[in-house]
C-alpha cells in the first residue's frame, strides 16, 4: 500500500468522512456479542488518526491493544489522541508485515475497502496466522452503494485515497472472498437501514 499520501489528508480526512457518511462511527464501533473479560489481546488493522480506539478502550477495559496503521501521518494523530494510554501498543507497519501474534480479536474497521485489491490475499492469510484458535475478527465495511447519490458519494471518498493507492478505485471489493481466503466462519451481522453500512463477526475454527 501506498502511504505517503496520507500527509495531505490526515488531519481533515477523519471529519470529510464523518461529514459524508456519520454511520462510520457507529457501525465500527458495533461489538455484536463479544465478552470484554474472555478477551486479551485486540489488534486493530488500519485505524488511521483512531477514532475507533475510543470505544474500544471503553468497551473492553483490560485488554492490551495493538494498532497497525502503515501511515505515519494518521499514526502521529492516533498517538496524539491516545499515547498515554498503556494499554496501547503503536505498530507503524503494513499489517502483512506487523509483527503480532495471539490476537483473541482482530478489527477490521473500514478498511478492506480501501487496501489494494493485491494485497488482499496476504492480508487474509495474516489475518488467520495472527489469529488464536477460535479467536474472532470484527468487520466493518460500506455495502455495495444503491442509488446515484450514494454511488457518487462513495466515488468522493475514494478520490481522497488516490493520491495514497495511485490509482481510482470505484467499486468494492468482494467481502466473501476474502473470508473465505481467510477461512473464518460468519457468527452474525447487521447491516443498516439504509443499507450502506455493514458490521460482522467471524470467527477462526
Amino acid at each position: 500500500m501506498r502511504v505517503k499520501g496520507y500527509r495531505l489528508i490526515a488531519p481533515y480526512y477523519e471529519k470529510l468522512r464523518n461529514l459524508f457518511f456519520p454511520g462510520i462511527r457507529r457501525y465500527q464501533a458495533e461489538f455484536h456479542r463479544l465478552k470484554p473479560h474472555l478477551v486479551d489481546r485486540i489488534v486493530i488493522v488500519g485505524g488511521g488518526g483512531g477514532d475507533v480506539l475510543k470505544p474500544v478502550l471503553e468497551k473492553f477495559k483490560k485488554s492490551t491493544i495493538y494498532y497497525v496503521e502503515p501511515s505515519a501521518s494518521m499514526m502521529q494523530i492516533a498517538q496524539k489522541r491516545f499515547g498515554t494510554s498503556r494499554r496501547i501498543f503503536f505498530i507503524e507497519e503494513p499489517f502483512e508485515q506487523a509483527v503480532v501474534e495471539d490476537a483473541d480479536i482482530i478489527i477490521l474497521p473500514f478498511v478492506l475497502d480501501i487496501i489494494n485489491r493485491e494485497t488482499l490475499p496476504a492480508i487474509a492469510k495474516k489475518t488467520r496466522d495472527v489469529l488464536k484458535s477460535k479467536g474472532f475478527v470484527l468487520f466493518s465495511d460500506f455495502c455495495e452503494p444503491k442509488g446515484i447519490f450514494a454511488k457518487i458519494k462513495l466515488a468522493l471518498l475514494y478520490l481522497l485515497f488516490f493520491p495514497m493507492r495511485g490509482k481510482l478505485q470505484f467499486s468494492l471489493p468482494d467481502y466473501d472472498l476474502f473470508f473465505e481466503q481467510a477461512k473464518l466462519r460468519k457468527v452474525t451481522q447487521k447491516t443498516s437501514k439504509s443499507k450502506q453500512y455493514i458490521s460482522a463477526l467471524y470467527q477462526k475454527e
